[in-house]
């Protein structure tokens, strides 16, 4: 799964992932639109995403 397909099961935008994480909304799209790897991210920023989405970080990397 990657984190655009959870953000958009969880019905959240990026903006408020953005706000609700803590990280730049910058990077939040970069995550999302693939730019960025969620494997690549910190441990720290996965999990809270992972958090927020309510999915296992594990799934986010997979590839």
């Amino acid at each position: 799964m990657t984190v655009k397909e959870a953000l958009t099961a969880a019905g959240i935008s990026q903006t408020e992932l953005a706000r609700r994480s803590g990280i730049n909304l910058r990077q939040v799209q970069k995550i999302v639109s693939g730019e960025y790897k969620a494997g690549n991210v910190t441990a720290k920023n996965l999990i809270c995403i992972a958090d927020i989405l309510s999915v296992d970080p594990r799934e986010l990397i997979k590839e």
